[in-house]
């Protein structure tokens, strides 16, 4: 029904009880009333009742569409209640997916701490020079399995097994973070101060400037060197990882230099399909102990990492007691 067909039908509703109303009227006015004042009387009795019976009309179609309208919340109730328990749903199998997957990576974990320690025990027991060079390229394998493994439980949202009571000598924690890089040999140790880092915060750092290390390597010629060096400043220390590769996009370092400043509980959102893992790894443990972390173009062309350690994860220097043969402290 079109617009016009409604205003005749509402029209011609509102005048069926005001006919009635008149003609009541008509039959109980008294005879000796004047007929002016009959009429205006009528007429105003005929308004009155149009007015009425467009008011039952009106009242009619909004209590319609009040139940349409209560109809339509109530739907859209339902529909966000399902919406709801749906995304309850999604985030149990989520949370049980990530337990499943910490509880392999921590068993997997635990197996390559076996292997380590039994490459170490070889390693003391044997002098043949072949032989120990084999069990060294074992044991720099096992390390950077250990790296991977502790991947899987940092991006699970829980801590490395490797845990120090005590601070290390900075050195000593280059060295690690060198060691569990594959392309060891193409990292170059500069200059580093005598400081010593807090063993809370020992394994993370160790295992974050590896990250960066492994980026370094992975995105640069193979001919080319990473320099690794470090320099005490105002707020703490600065470590720097610099590669001589071909850089990256502005786009790129912009998406990378948000996800490392990002302070969320998850920062960067989902990992997905991302080629950088060890980024996500690194914004992580950044956030877990204050580290500053930015990228930047290298004037070599390639890119530069800067790592802040605040003065919070620093000690007084001390007597270096942990190992540095095969890389570890």
């Amino acid at each position: 029904m079109d617009r016009a067909a409604l205003r005749v039908a509402l029209l011609l509703s509102s005048l069926v009880p005001a006919a009635a109303i008149a003609g009541l009227w008509l039959a109980t006015v008294p005879h000796h009333a004047e007929e002016g004042e009959s009429a205006r009387v009528w007429v105003a009795t005929v308004i009155a009742a149009a007015g009425v019976g467009f008011l039952l009309v009106r009242g009619r179609h909004l209590r319609r569409a009040t139940m349409q309208s209560l109809d339509h919340l109530e739907t859209t109730a339902n529909e966000m209640a399902l919406t709801a328990r749906h995304n309850e749903e999604l985030a149990e199998v989520r949370e049980n997916s990530r337990k499943v997957l910490l509880h392999l990576a921590r068993r997997t974990q635990i197996l390559i701490h076996r292997q380590i320690a039994m490459l170490d025990t070889m390693e003391r027991k044997h002098e043949d020079p072949d032989l120990l060079e084999e069990l060294f390229a074992v044991d720099h394998l096992s390390t950077r399995m250990r790296r991977h493994a502790e991947n899987l439980v940092i991006l699970g949202g829980d801590l490395p097994a490797r845990q120090w009571r005590s601070g290390v000598a900075l050195t000593s924690i280059l060295r690690s973070a060198v060691s569990e890089t594959e392309e060891y040999t193409r990292v170059k140790i500069g200059t580093v101060p005598r400081t010593t880092v807090a063993g809370r915060a020992v394994a993370d750092v160790v295992h974050l400037i590896a990250e960066l290390l492994e980026n370094g390597t992975s995105f640069s010629p193979p001919h080319t060197q990473v320099h690794l060096t470090a320099h005490e400043v105002a707020n703490g220390l600065v470590v720097e990882v610099e590669d001589r590769g071909l850089g990256m996009s502005e786009e790129e370092m912009l998406r990378l230099n948000a996800l490392l400043s990002d302070t969320s509980d998850s920062p960067g959102g989902p990992v997905g399909d991302d080629p950088r893992l060890g980024a996500h790894v690194v914004a992580r443990l950044a956030r877990r102990h204050g580290i500053g972390v930015s990228l930047r173009r290298s004037p070599y062309g390639g890119t530069l990492a800067i790592v802040l350690l605040p003065q919070a994860l620093l000690e007084q220097p001390r007597a270096d007691t942990g190992r540095t043969t095969a890389g570890r402290p």
